[in-house]
């Protein structure tokens, strides 16, 4: 596909270069190299989940911290799916560990009174952040108008052969990321306050139906939220989950977790029992804005 561009090959002592064509291009430069990009690319390695036993590889064994295994036997009447240790070899029926993850997921939905008030608790902690990016609008055009001067002198360096194709597309690609995270940064800032309240807040509503929604995503999907909510591994002993990490927005609901044998967080400074519906000093971070990403992709 004709982009304007035309190789010349080597000839004596001139070097193999690129050089502008006479004739109108048929495709935009731009894309013409995110097409090339991906054609140069290594295919990925597919990855095959099993779509039963959708807590690995996150479910470990509470005694060594290895991931659980999944497999299957045969039973009197019918074959049953089980998580086991391949260390102590203990086994545990998949079907109690899923329904006493299902219990755990349900408290993690937020009632409208919890929306509500933790509306108001980013709301203070974002409304400095807001004024800030309103005030850094001739800074962040400024960024940008220099980040369209790189991208220019780069595509001037690929014509003229002084940079070879693998390091233009990973330069090139790394610019446009760039860029568009500079628009979306220029499009905050030029939002008026009542109108990102009122996008931001609207993703809020997703909170309610965590478990809903996370039992109609696919396993890759399941796996996701695991990680955001549980962090890398989440041990089960048969009668209780446990874990290192839990997204600080749930930190609030652990103890009526513990109280019902759901879930204990286990910190580097000891077990965590905060008050149920206290949400004490959040510090609005990636942390939320990963989960939201989740809960909006997965109800899409």
């Amino acid at each position: 596909t004709y982009a304007g561009l035309v190789r010349v090959k080597a000839y004596q002592d001139e070097a193999e270069k690129i050089i502008v064509g006479i004739h109108e291009p048929i495709v935009d430069r731009d894309l013409f190299y995110a097409v090339q990009d991906k054609l140069n690319r290594p295919k990925p390695v597919k990855r095959h989940y099993n779509e039963i036993a959708y807590l690995k590889p996150a479910i470990c064994c509470e005694e060594c911290r290895r991931p659980l295994t999944a497999a299957r036997s045969k039973g009197r009447r019918s074959y049953y799916w089980y998580y086991e240790c391949p260390t102590h070899r203990k086994s545990f029926r998949m079907d109690h560990a899923h329904q006493k993850f299902n219990e755990l997921l349900a408290e993690l939905d937020f009632s409208e009174d919890q929306v509500e008030y933790l509306k108001e608790t980013v709301k203070k902690g974002l409304q400095s952040h807001l004024n800030k990016n309103q005030d850094r609008l001739p800074e962040l055009l400024k960024k940008k108008a220099a980040l369209m001067a790189k991208k220019e002198r780069l595509e001037n360096k690929m014509l003229d052969s002084l940079v070879s194709d693998q390091d233009f597309f990973r330069l090139n690609e790394k610019l446009k990321t760039e860029l568009k995270a500079m628009e979306e940064e220029i499009n905050a800032a030029n939002t008026t306050e009542n109108a990102y309240w009122k996008h931001y807040f609207s993703r809020f509503e997703n909170l309610k139906n965590i478990s809903q929604i996370f039992h109609s995503g696919d396993v890759q999907m399941k796996q996701n939220f695991i990680k955001i909510g549980f962090g890398e591994k989440i041990s089960y002993n048969g009668a209780i989950y446990r874990t290192a990490f839990l997204h600080p927005i749930f930190e609030p609901k652990t103890l009526i977790m513990s109280k019902k044998d759901l879930l204990k967080l286990h910190k580097k400074t000891g077990i965590s029992e905060k008050p149920p519906l206290r949400v004490e000093a959040i510090t609005i971070t990636k942390h939320l804005n990963a989960l939201l990403d989740w809960l909006d992709q997965a109800a899409a």
